[in-house]
């Protein structure tokens, strides 16, 4: 694509597979698929393998206690736009629920069997005793001690031991980044475990702790399972908000699944955020995969009962290579992505649903079972950061000058008093794009213990998507610890709502965590699906003195005889600058039917167009992740 605003084929980029680091399964709230009739069985395979092997992370926690703190009208002023974002900061301390006390074992005493006779009986006519099947409450007792929890500074998730040594197989993405980790138990005291092996493909690693008195779970044959067989999903479901103690859900065997050359148990046992490494058990306590993901949505609606494990067949092959210290190579490295952990030390934690990443420093403890609102913690210092995402309806919610016009402002929670709004102001902290604009608001209270609180809130609307940045401490902080005061502030600073940004040029975008950077020389900026043919690029150059996107787009159109345009229109009208997209269709050079889209924004007197492209048989599945990208695409003016 040059500067005459025409599209080209672009060649479809080998799909590479990636094991994310952190949550999302799905995202929520796509918008409602084309009318046209689904391939159902296709469209379910592709929202299965989109589905792995993620971090489990969509189940929604308990939400903060949101009072009634928005001032009277709002709702019927903004609809949908009700958010915790408008209620201030909150401090949560989770109440743990006890652990429940293991029912005793019970000690099955032999029926005596009848004394023999001067006559012995045939051997043939003994009538064998049936070995009884232990109930899931007397294998829970067995179990549970060898169930862990693994703990890093960017999220919880399970384990369970696999050798009385110390070896502890867990997810990749649990780990992945770490060389040392967390790990406590019933069975196990806190300590701190060794990351020895890491296979991101397989989606597995081996922690080793150094302990006495361990207890292990005994792998079972995967290939042996049928469908319809009772198991049962063990681990720390949603971290510590339901309590110190593992849970354990019950199903079956849905289906056995097989994904890009590795196998899953499907199964409707409930897995949740914190589920992520723990074993999933046959009627006997044996492992038969280790739970990875689970399916929420397929075309736009909601999908319940769909978890999957990984067969424990690969855990038995793998183990002995993870053990022996082999890091397997993360396979998105050729797409060039970015080290995680930034040079100051610390980690960057990244949201795969939202979309955004912020720097997490040494010491401070991230709870992210909720996606839609993550808590960054100083035990230490008493600081809290708290990240939370609402859905808008952006056709409605279109500048953050219109969600500030019906009048919301920050309220202070529940049990706060003398509350007051110090000062407010409009920040900019990558200047010049519109969508980096946000509303500062730093407010004092009273807690209801009596001690004096400050904080300061951002809101920021990006895309379709409100954020609220808040971060709350005691006043002390702000008055008297200034490095302390520097950390949490530079939590809010650090948080990045873009995938790419170029200031030279003046535009960012962002796209999911599943595509990666290639480098091109072809295209200004350049990115891939690993899990499916789409190719997304941007071009940027002199919008030959169009007065605006429309008049450009009109003259814009396929350069390729055999691309044909679907749909053009202005989109985005009520912001300060439309933008014109073109929806088209055509044969690649080997008659493999594509289709694409492009979205063309103006500013500082260039054009920049935004192009997603993928095999048709893909578009379906891609769709909602292109409109979230194009409502991204931000310009400076």
């Amino acid at each position: 694509m040059m500067g005459s605003g025409k599209m080209e084929y672009m060649p479809r980029l080998p799909v590479v597979i990636w094991i994310p680091l952190a949550v999302a399964v799905f995202a929520a709230c796509r918008p409602t698929p084309t009318p046209d009739i689904p391939d159902i069985q296709a469209t379910v395979a592709a929202a299965v393998q989109t589905a792995l092997p993620a971090k489990i992370s969509e189940n929604r926690a308990a939400a903060p206690d949101v009072e009634a703190t928005i001032a009277a009208g709002v709702e019927a002023t903004v609809q949908a736009m009700q958010s915790p974002a408008a209620t201030g900061a909150r401090i949560i301390s989770p109440t743990p629920t006890p652990a429940r006390t293991p029912p005793a074992t019970p000690t099955l005493t032999p029926t005596p069997g009848p004394e023999a006779t001067s006559t012995p009986l045939p051997a043939d006519t003994a009538t064998p005793m049936p070995t009884a099947t232990p109930t899931l409450s007397q294998l829970m007792v067995e179990i549970e001690p060898s169930v862990v929890q693994i703990i890093t500074s960017v999220g919880r998730g399970s384990g369970f031991i696999v050798d009385v040594e110390g070896w502890i197989i867990t997810n990749a993405h649990v780990v992945s980044g770490f060389t040392e980790v967390t790990v406590v138990g019933q069975g196990l005291a806190e300590t701190m475990g060794t990351v020895v092996g890491l296979d991101e493909k397989l989606d597995l690693a081996v922690v080793r702790v150094e302990a006495d008195g361990l207890t292990s779970l005994t792998l079972a044959d995967s290939g042996g399972v049928s469908v319809g067989d009772d198991v049962a999903a063990i681990g720390f479901a949603l971290g510590t908000i339901l309590g110190s103690s593992a849970s354990v859900t019950k199903g079956v065997v849905s289906a056995k699944r097989e994904i890009d050359g590795l196998n899953y148990l499907q199964t409707d046992a409930a897995i949740n955020p914190g589920n992520s490494g723990g074993p999933l058990i046959d009627a006997l306590g044996r492992v038969v995969g280790i739970n990875t993901s689970r399916v929420e949505e397929v075309l736009g609606r909601l999908v319940q009962g769909v978890g999957l494990a990984i067969a424990s067949d690969h855990i038995r092959s793998a183990l002995p290579l993870l053990m022996s210290g082999e890091l397997a190579p993360d396979p998105s490295a050729s797409f060039g992505r970015a080290d995680r952990r930034p040079a100051g030390g610390g980690q960057v934690y990244l949201n795969e649903k939202h979309w955004y990443s912020v720097q997490v420093p040494t010491g401070w403890l991230l709870n992210d079972d909720d996606p839609d609102q993550v808590f960054i913690t100083s035990d230490e210092h008493g600081g809290v950061v708290w990240i939370s995402v609402d859905r808008v309806d952006a056709d409605r919610v279109y500048s953050l000058d219109r969600y500030l016009g019906s009048g919301l402002r920050p309220a202070p929670d529940a049990g706060w008093t003398n509350w007051d709004i110090l000062s407010e102001r409009r920040i900019n902290p990558a200047p010049g794009l519109p969508q980096s604009e946000a509303q500062e608001f730093v407010y004092t209270f009273t807690d209801r213990n009596g001690g004096e609180g400050k904080g300061r809130v951002l809101w920021q609307l990006v895309g379709g998507q409100l954020i609220t940045l808040d971060a709350v401490s005691n006043a002390d902080i702000w008055d008297f610890y200034s490095d302390e005061l520097a950390e949490m502030l530079g939590i809010q600073n650090s948080f990045n709502p873009w995938s790419f940004r170029d200031d030279e040029l003046g535009y960012a975008l962002a796209f999911p965590s599943g595509w990666a950077t290639v480098t091109s020389s072809s295209a200004d900026y350049m990115a891939a699906d690993r899990d499916t043919s789409a190719v997304l690029w941007t071009e940027v150059s002199p919008d030959q003195g169009h007065a605006g996107a429309g008049s450009y787009g009109a003259e814009a159109g396929p350069t390729d005889a055999g691309f044909s345009v679907i749909k053009r229109r202005l989109v985005f009208t009520k912001r300060e600058s439309p933008a014109y997209r073109i929806d088209y269709f055509g044969p690649s050079p080997e008659g493999v039917p594509l289709r694409g889209a492009l979205l063309i924004s103006l500013g500082g007197g260039n054009a920049v167009r935004t192009v997603v492209q993928a095999e048709a048989e893909d578009w379906q599945e891609i769709s909602p992740d292109i409109d979230d990208i194009f409502l991204r695409v931000s310009v400076r003016p």
